[in-house]
């Protein structure tokens, strides 16, 4: 408990400087960037953008991420479970991998790709640098171990078995770390995790039936057995009714609608992330001397970074202030002191 009570003092400070729903309604109206990151300057990331060189999309998402990695570097060290944040804070290097495999099948420069990593390591450096997926593979599985039995070597979509591997690897691992953990800890981190993994495999199958692909083979190990029926499945209405009696029920049946008129999976992606925020923000209620308080705030933290990124690329790409609320994910849920 005492270590908790320090971490808990230090969150809730760090709750102070989260961005209220009033902010995100003002950057959503600023005009181009230079108004976005004038009006971001009047928030706590005005530390952060004091570094920005060129006013550019690519420049100003690599300084939002950096903030983000330094705020969960602090969350490791005043963490109890270090062990479990630092290998929940792995899924950044992983997010920088699959950017380089995918601008690489894009046959994008490599300058290009330089500009949107934001994170500096050897590992990445010597990626970009990596032709031929064996090549790839052989050096993942020397950073990753263990990494070599979740990705099929003999398969043709390459970087897809690459990318679905380590979607796999990582949820493993982290399964793993919290089944070292013990009582409360143990149970609220499974039920977040679980939550995750949950709707990642909802929007696997529904990817899969809308482009006539097989969902079994991008499944992450662990999920819901409910979930697991819906593969095979070939309308995507028939995996909302399937699922209605589910947790995810409400938000997959109030998506449907939206789908319905646009044809568009977006409404269930953006309704899914949201209800796990909404989980995690449940986690940090209650008993404030547990791993949900400082779960809780990071997945708020990215999720505000998230919401960033979406403002700044619709700005650049002259998206209407209603079309980009539309894709950020804004909470209902008041924070708890």
């Amino acid at each position: 408990m005492s270590g908790y009570a320090y971490s808990n003092a230090r969150i809730r400070g760090m709750k102070s400087f989260l961005l209220k729903p009033s902010d995100l309604e003002a950057l959503i109206g600023a005009r181009n960037l230079k108004d976005f990151v004038v009006l971001l300057e009047h928030t706590p990331y005005k530390e952060i953008l004091s570094r920005l060189e060129d006013t550019t999309p690519s420049n100003i998402e690599k300084l939002l991420m950096a903030d983000l990695i330094e705020t969960a570097d602090k969350i490791v060290e005043m963490s109890p479970c270090k062990s479990l944040l630092e290998s929940m804070s792995k899924k950044y290097e992983i997010g920088c991998i699959k950017m380089i495999l995918n601008a690489k099948v894009s046959n994008i420069p490599i300058d290009r790709i330089k500009d949107r990593i934001f994170i500096e390591s050897e590992l990445l450096l010597k990626l970009m640098e990596t032709e031929g997926s064996e090549d790839v593979i052989n050096l993942l599985v020397e950073k990753y171990e263990g990494l070599d039995e979740f990705i099929d070597k003999e398969s043709e979509e390459f970087p897809l078995n690459v990318v679905t591997g380590l979607d796999m690897y990582y949820f493993v691992k982290l399964r793993r770390e919290v089944d070292g953990l013990s009582g409360g800890d143990r149970e609220i981190a499974s039920r977040l995790i679980d939550m995750e993994i949950d709707c990642i495999n909802i929007m696997v199958i529904l990817r899969a039936i809308y482009h006539k692909n097989n969902a079994r083979k991008f499944i992450i190990p662990g999920h819901n057995p409910s979930i697991e029926e819906c593969i095979g499945l070939e309308d995507v209405m028939n995996v909302v009714s399937k699922l209605s009696d589910t947790v995810y029920g409400p938000v997959l049946t109030k998506a449907s609608s939206i789908y319905t008129e646009t044809n568009s999976l977006l409404p269930f992606e953006l309704g899914l992330k949201k209800n796990l925020i909404e989980g995690y923000i449940g986690a940090t209620m209650g008993n404030p001397f547990q791993i949900g308080t400082l779960l809780g705030f990071l997945k708020l933290k990215e999720n505000e970074i998230e919401n960033l990124r979406a403002i700044c690329i619709g700005i650049e790409n002259n998206m209407q202030a209603d079309e980009i609320k539309e894709l950020l994910i804004i909470r209902s849920s008041s924070l708890p002191a």
